[in-house]
């Protein structure tokens, strides 16, 4: 009887230590789902990514090298990168329909976050890539200025 506790005990408490490896880094993950990563990109190449996968770091949009490209999609507007010389981006937003809003037509504007240290010692970080302008414009005001003055409306759809 006393054994079978002890063996119970054992087996109880080493299950409780094993945690599943995640033994694939965040590019090999990313690329389960993606054909091409931004880093793939070489200048003049384009791609199609979602509007969250930008982020706001001194007042500029920046795309990690890590976002995958996505699909076309009925339901939002299109966000499709040009790569540029010097590591730039070039964005262009294409509407879904006249009823969109504007802000589904800006990218995410999240601030940016430095990636955990921990996580990528010993491992090569991510490059980010700066947005040059959104469909000709350098600034988000003129850009925004020109959605007004073609109709767009700000506020929710539904």
């Amino acid at each position: 009887m006393k054994l079978s506790k002890v063996f119970i005990s054992f087996f109880v408490f080493s299950e409780l230590t094993y945690a599943h490896e995640v033994d694939l880094n965040k590019e090999e993950l990313v690329r389960l789902s993606s054909d091409f990563l931004v880093k793939d990109l070489s200048i003049g190449d384009s791609m199609r990514v979602s509007s969250w996968s930008f982020c706001v770091e001194d007042n500029r949009f920046r795309i990690s090298s890590l976002v995958g490209n996505t699909k076309k999609s009925e339901y939002s507007s299109e966000f499709k990168i040009l790569m540029r010389p010097d590591n730039k981006i070039s964005l262009t937003i294409t509407p879904r329909d006249e009823d969109e809003r504007i802000e589904d037509l800006i990218p995410g504007w999240s601030e940016c976050y430095e990636e955990d240290a921990i996580f990528y010692m010993n491992k090569p970080k991510p490059v980010y890539y700066y947005v040059t302008d959104i469909n000709g414009f350098s600034k988000l005001s003129s850009y925004i200025n020109y959605l007004y003055d073609e109709g767009f409306k700000k506020g929710s759809r539904y």
